[in-house]
């Protein structure tokens, strides 16, 4: 029998480990997999392993068989029932599928039609002067964060 509060969490590896007791709620995903992936190890001794789970941990994230890694726009880590667990506040944790993140990426395609800083924020950028938008397009330093507000500029050119 191990007891430990955070001391064993990572870099300990014994695969014979088959019974995790969580007695803490964790905001991380991370730590969580962590956790739990310590009683999933193979050993050829072991034929199952046994998680009780007091702080809510479960509830939360969902269970280790259902973790999955989808590469979509962006890497997302998907839970129990599609839940998505990655790239949220915890507290979003349980309100957002699979079915979400799809909607999400199709409006993150759609192109901008509302300038979003500066002078003339909250304009459309097609009623901005063109020779603002002219400069806009030689002036600013264009990377991949505000290329889709580049984008949307030259088609009003």
């Amino acid at each position: 029998v191990i007891f430990n509060v955070r001391v064993l969490s990572t870099g300990f590896d014994y695969t014979g480990i088959d019974c995790i007791v969580l007695g803490v709620s964790t905001a991380s995903i991370a730590l969580y997999y962590q956790i739990i992936g310590r009683a999933t190890r193979i050993d050829p001794e072991k034929t199952d392993a046994l998680i009780v789970d007091l702080g809510g941990n479960v509830e939360r994230f969902g269970r280790v068989e259902d973790i999955t890694f989808e590469q979509g726009k962006m890497w997302r880590m998907f839970g129990t029932g599609g839940r998505l667990l990655s790239g949220i506040p915890i507290s979003d944790i349980g309100h957002y599928t699979r079915e979400d993140t799809r909607a999400i990426d199709a409006r993150a395609e759609a192109p901008i039609e509302i300038m979003p800083f500066g002078k003339y924020k909250g304009n459309r950028i097609a009623d901005i002067p063109l020779d603002y938008r002219q400069w806009m397009i030689r002036s600013f330093e264009w990377n991949a964060r505000n290329e889709k507000l580049r984008k949307s500029i030259l088609t009003t050119l």
